[in-house]
């Protein structure tokens, strides 16, 4: 049994370890077109450093979009090349909208010419149709639609169930022993 307890325990701590080692918060964002050409939501996560204060997103991946966008989901709209703003600020773990902003754009005035934008002034928050930059695709200009929310962290859920799976354990064992 206690062999097991301490198995356990290891476990625990080697997750703990690496959740500390990444310190990172997971937060979803979406928003709806309101002023686009392209009817439907744009949906995917954003990767910012623990705690409170304005921070670079470390990644961002556009997850669901309407198919005449003529994307290929997942998109990583970080490795596009510079960005005209990446700040997103966090208050008691909830990314502020009205301090938040970031917008990116790849290969100009090409015909693979694409825009992505989350409250970017004038633009507002955007996915634009490959091949047209800032004129068309989902748009919320006034970004009435734009929310985002943080993702329960699938380490911190596992250590939960592996904590009660312990408990369970040890009580089953003590319930199942002869008593003397």
């Amino acid at each position: 049994m206690f062999r097991s307890i301490r198995m356990l325990m290891t476990a625990a701590s080697i997750a703990l370890a690496n959740q500390a080692a990444n310190a990172a918060t997971l937060y979803s964002f979406s928003f709806s077109n309101v002023d686009g050409a392209v009817s439907g939501t744009v949906a995917g996560t954003i990767t910012l450093p623990d705690g409170d204060g304005t921070f670079a997103a470390t990644a961002i991946s556009i997850t669901s979009a309407p198919a005449a966008l003529g994307y290929t989901l997942p998109i990583d709209p970080v490795s596009w090349g510079p960005e005209f703003v990446n700040a997103f600020t966090v208050v008691g773990g909830v990314i502020d909208k009205a301090l938040s902003s970031f917008a990116k754009e790849a290969s100009p005035g090409t015909p693979s010419h694409m825009s992505f934008s989350l409250n970017f002034p004038d633009y507002g928050s955007l996915l634009s149709t490959v091949g047209s930059g800032y004129s068309s695709g989902v748009q919320d200009r006034a970004n009435a639609t734009l929310s985002y929310a943080a993702v329960p962290e699938p380490a911190s859920l596992g250590l939960l169930v592996l904590g009660a799976v312990g408990i369970a354990a040890a009580a089953r064992r003590r319930g199942t022993a002869p008593r003397r």
